[in-house]
């Protein structure tokens, strides 16, 4: 009897966390590096259509360009990039997921850290940062 209850448990278990976990990291991790490529190459147009409603809205598009511009400007023409780290971070109750790339560049190393939600069949930006890189 007990052997039966803990396999009902653990079925139930196992059941619970394939519904939890929808999100698909290979492609939320595709998105990233394309919003990445798109931030280093200065086309903040087609970066703006992949912002999440409240992320877009949450600042002028001309504020949030003149702030990457600022930080290309002092760091310089980036050299090389790299994918350090990608994990599905709970916040709000919804599956979020937060990549990082490390950008090397000619002055110095970046983390730009991107996280991207699940919206209306694919995965937007719900928040972006660039910070410097601390060994």
């Amino acid at each position: 009897m007990l052997k039966h209850i803990f396999a009902i448990s653990l079925l139930c278990f196992f059941l619970s966390s394939c519904n939890m976990g929808s999100e698909n990291i290979p492609e939320a991790i595709s998105t990233a590096r394309k919003a990445m490529q798109l931030t280093i190459a200065g086309n903040y147009q087609d970066l703006q259509s992949m912002y999440e409603e409240g992320f877009a809205e949450s600042e002028p598009p001309e504020v949030r360009i003149e702030k990457f511009k600022q930080i290309f400007a002092a760091t310089g023409k980036v050299n090389a990039t790299q994918l350090m780290d990608s994990a599905k971070v709970q916040a709000n109750e919804e599956g979020i997921i937060s990549v990082q790339f490390m950008l090397t560049t000619v002055r110095t190393k970046v983390i730009q850290t991107i996280e991207l939600q699940h919206q209306g069949g694919s995965y937007k930006i719900s928040r972006m940062d660039i910070t410097q890189y601390k060994q």
